[in-house]
């Protein structure tokens, strides 16, 4: 068992009807020989109201089914599915001797639905798992862009590390692209594709320590004042996804940009 393990299940969905947002976090971290449990929900509902809401050691249920095309997520007060619409994608991001950083994008592009109270939530959504033998703290991180687009027909998913040791990729509809085109915070362009962001809406900015952690201090006190200084931006935005300059899906984008201290 290495010193340090972190999961992380990242699951949304968002509304087309309503432009409602809903992510969903399930975490489990063990590490100094005892076991974390830390959920998550964040809710976005236009033109601009935000609802954040976590817990720590609630117990939780997520995971997928024996088949891999189902995800399902239970949370105190939210419950949600998600079914696999195109194949999983898995990259092994780093491994190093002392640790390692494996992405597994569990369902690219799912319909799903998920229950809030009296909220219900129908639409194209998104799953992804982490899990990190490296302590975050140790990335060879300066800046790290993420994320994706779920539209009908079309997804596409893109990480790019900045730093020590860059990535760059993007995934269209299973086709992987390495280290070619452009990843910013206003438009990713690979091959014949240009993904514009329109519209976009602040989820979440600040230091995570004040924002993710903000009512958890003491669990602040545990990790390096290097990690609780992460700066974030994350936002909705509608895109639009053009080949060769004729518009072929348009849908909602979620992304995010985080820059680590030096």
């Amino acid at each position: 068992m290495p010193a340090f393990q972190l999961h992380k299940w990242y699951a949304d969905v968002v509304d087309p009807t309503t432009g409602h947002l809903a992510i969903c976090y399930d975490s489990e971290l063990r590490w100094k020989g005892l076991t974390f449990r830390f959920t998550n929900l964040l809710r976005f509902e236009p033109p601009g109201t935000r609802f954040a809401s976590a817990s720590f050691g609630q117990p939780a249920q997520a995971g997928l089914s024996e088949d891999q095309a189902l995800f399902t997520l239970k949370q105190r007060g939210v419950r949600g599915t998600w079914q696999q619409q195109a194949p999983a994608l898995r990259e092994l991001l780093l491994e190093t001797a002392h640790g390692s950083v494996l992405w597994e994008c569990c369902l690219p592009a799912a319909t799903a639905q998920v229950v809030m109270g009296e909220t219900v939530l129908h639409g194209l959504g998104y799953v992804e798992k982490l899990t990190l033998t490296l302590p975050p703290w140790h990335l060879p991180l300066q800046t790290l862009r993420w994320g994706r687009l779920v539209a009908p027909g079309h997804y596409l998913v893109w990480i790019k590390w900045e730093g020590p040791e860059p990535r760059h990729l993007v995934f269209h509809n299973g086709t992987r692209y390495v280290d070619t085109g452009h990843i910013g915070d206003d438009e990713v362009r690979v091959g014949p594709f240009r993904l514009a962001f329109e519209a976009k809406h602040s989820l979440r900015a600040g230091l995570v320590g004040k924002t993710v952690f903000q009512r958890f201090p003491w669990f602040k006190k545990l990790f390096p004042v290097r990690i609780l200084h992460l700066d974030e931006a994350k936002w909705l935005s509608v895109a639009t996804l053009t080949e060769d300059g004729i518009v072929v899906a348009t849908g909602y984008a979620v992304h995010e940009r985080v820059e680590w201290p030096a």
